[in-house]
């Protein structure tokens, strides 16, 4: 944080006792220093040299010269990000300082300027063919960036021509980023009127936590009565944003305004969206102002961690119910929300609830009246595969849960007791799922495997790849009953 900035910090937070400062002398040593300058100018001339020596020549590349090509462009992207992070921090450390604004506004244009030549690259590699790539993958020098080249290619749906991408590339630092600072630096000047002083926002969001309850109805009051003179600013804003969000989406064929974060995060709207429907109203009622899409992946996320470290540590099988109390507790203590027992357990039973996809059923009866025999083997608890059952509404000849193996998916064992409780040998048995990782696990073990790729991901690299890809259950059932 400059000098400057530092001094009208110690004069407006007095309050608040020492307060961090980032050091970032490790990065640059100044906004007008050399080496800030001398990376700019490096990178725009390596970013010029990299576009005249590969652009329309990556499908001819072998995979070797693809993985040295795809690091020149990693370090390319680690030295823009390394400018942009101290832009952004020394911005942050102090908003309402004109010359650091000018600073940043600089930055930001200077490396849209030269990552704009560098937008060819990602959007050739998802024109490579599929059967090309994953040949390409195979060599061992490209391999390792396997999880990154999946990842980028879960976007080609969604991603228009070269030109109207760089259209908006160029375009961002004086659209959405600009309203964006608008709002960042709006605020930084606000002054909210508390006990005969006048209180930077960063003070008076600090009194929302004092022990006193007077203090704390005092200072909302003074942020309600602030941030109400300021309404049609913040309108503006807001309403500029959700609508410039609105117009990319409709032209990316994005079907949900949730539908890109759902699709960063490997979730499918459906899940999310009936889990959000389930807490939006319990949020509301607890004054949570954060997004319940969040709230949710957060929640799916930490059960899945746990999940996967108690099948590591091999010390017994927690149920995933009491798992899925633990997720759903350490989100709400991270999102600073009070609750009870009760709502926990109530939460985590809307899982319960949760109803298949449309196409499903309809494929799982024609695949029944083809003869085929249909199991679950779900990661849920015996109890909550019976309270699920009139939810998913289909007779299964069978449902099991791993409480039988005493492991969670994909552990070799969950598969093992299925076999036995099926009594079929797992070469006869077609696996089916939606997770890769539970597709590499049965077929580690034996079994043929059928991904169903809704989201239209790469599968990726793994010695344990499925025996068939399809889009959904429909066309699942129309390729077994052929």
């Amino acid at each position: 944080m400059p000098a400057e900035a530092a001094a009208r910090q110690d004069q407006t937070t007095q309050d608040l006792g020492k307060l961090p400062t980032w050091r970032l002398s490790d990065l640059y040593q100044g906004m007008e220093c050399q080496a800030l300058k001398d990376d700019l100018d490096k990178s725009a001339e390596r970013a010029r040299a990299f576009r005249k020596a590969h652009e329309g020549r990556l499908a001819k590349m072998t995979g070797a010269a693809l993985a040295k090509v795809l690091q020149d462009y990693q370090d390319l992207q680690e030295m823009l990000g390394r400018i942009m992070t101290y832009a952004q921090l020394t911005y942050a450390g102090d908003v309402a300082d004109a010359g650091i604004g000018r600073f940043y506004q600089a930055m930001q244009e200077k490396t849209t300027e030269i990552s704009a030549h560098l937008l060819f690259f990602t959007l050739e590699i998802n024109r490579l063919d599929d059967a090309e790539l994953a040949k390409k993958i195979k060599d061992p020098a490209l391999s390792r960036f396997a999880p990154w080249l999946r990842d980028l290619r879960s976007f080609r749906d969604h991603e228009l021509d070269e030109d109207l991408e760089r259209l908006l590339h160029e375009k961002h630092v004086t659209g959405r980023s600009a309203w964006v600072r608008l709002f960042d630096e709006t605020m930084a000047s606000l002054r909210f009127p508390f006990g005969g002083d006048a209180l930077t926002s960063t003070e008076i969001l600090n009194k929302l936590s004092d022990r006193d309850r007077a203090v704390r109805k005092e200072a909302a009051q003074s942020i309600g009565r602030t941030l109400g003179e300021n309404a049609r600013l913040f309108s503006l804003i807001t309403n500029t944003l959700a609508k410039d969000k609105e117009i990319e989406d409709d032209w990316r064929r994005y079907e949900k305004p949730v539908s890109r974060r759902n699709l960063e995060n490997f979730v499918e709207d459906e899940v999310v969206g009936a889990l959000v429907e389930a807490v939006t109203p319990f949020l509301k009622r607890k004054g949570w102002a954060g997004q319940p899409n969040s709230f949710v992946t957060w929640w799916r996320r930490t059960h899945f961690e746990n999940s996967m470290i108690d099948a590591l540590c091999g010390r017994g099988h927690t149920p995933y119910r009491q798992i899925g109390h633990r997720a759903v507790s350490f989100v709400m203590d991270r999102s600073g929300i009070e609750y009870t027992p009760d709502e926990v357990r109530w939460l985590v039973s809307e899982i319960e609830r949760l109803k298949p996809f449309p196409d499903v059923i309809a494929a799982l009866e024609r695949l029944k009246t083809a003869g085929y025999g249909l199991h679950i083997l779900s990661n849920g608890d015996r109890d909550m595969l019976e309270a699920a059952g009139p939810h998913i509404g289909f007779p299964f000849d069978s449902r099991i849960s791993v409480q039988e193996a005493g492991y969670f998916k994909p552990a070799w064992q969950t598969y093992a007791k299925a076999e036995e409780l099926i009594g079929l040998d797992r070469s006869s048995v077609l696996f089916v799922a939606n997770h890769a990782f539970d597709c590499i696990g049965a077929k580690s073990y034996g079994m043929r495997t059928a991904f169903i790729d809704r989201r239209k991901r790469p599968f990726g690299e793994t010695p344990h790849q499925p025996d068939m890809v399809v889009a959904d259950f429909t066309e699942l059932a129309e390729v077994l009953t052929l």
